[in-house]
């Protein structure tokens, strides 16, 4: 019965028979209860106060999550080096693949280029980026 005297005040407060104060606004806000305008001291029916929406969240989009995770080769890059010192002997290129190039494979070519034909003179170091700028594999997966 501690509470009867509080059930009371609140329902007189909400029945209108009070004026709302600045006080009464912020305490039934603070429980989440809608108050009316400050120039209408009616009462609040229940039915026509929904519960507030919730906040809304801030969604920092990561573009490279909405990228696709497969992309096709779009560029190779390619440098030519020694085979014994690994030095650079031809900078880098990039080539267009659009025009269906395909002698490529996006990786060093030190095995198959130096150890395995045997001539061990100079091999290709190859990169590949996708049309976003992503370094990509042989087969378009993107690489970290």
């Amino acid at each position: 019965m501690r509470f009867a005297p509080l059930a009371i005040g609140l329902f007189i407060l909400l029945s209108g028979c009070l004026e709302w104060t600045d006080s009464d606004r912020a305490i039934l806000k603070a429980v989440g209860i809608d108050v009316p305008a400050e120039n209408d001291s009616g009462p609040i029916n229940p039915a026509n106060n929904p519960p507030a929406a919730p906040p809304k969240q801030i969604t920092t989009i990561n573009n490279s999550s909405i990228l696709p995770s497969i992309s096709p080769p779009a560029f190779l890059h390619r440098s030519t080096l020694n085979c014994s010192t690994n030095l650079t002997t031809y900078p880098e290129t990039k080539k267009d693949l659009s025009d269906g190039y395909s002698n490529y494979d996006c990786e060093s070519g030190y095995v198959w280029q130096c150890i395995n034909d045997g001539t061990f003179d100079s091999y290709y170091v190859e990169w590949c980026e996708d049309k976003y700028g992503r370094k990509v594999d042989r087969h378009g997966r993107v690489l970290k």
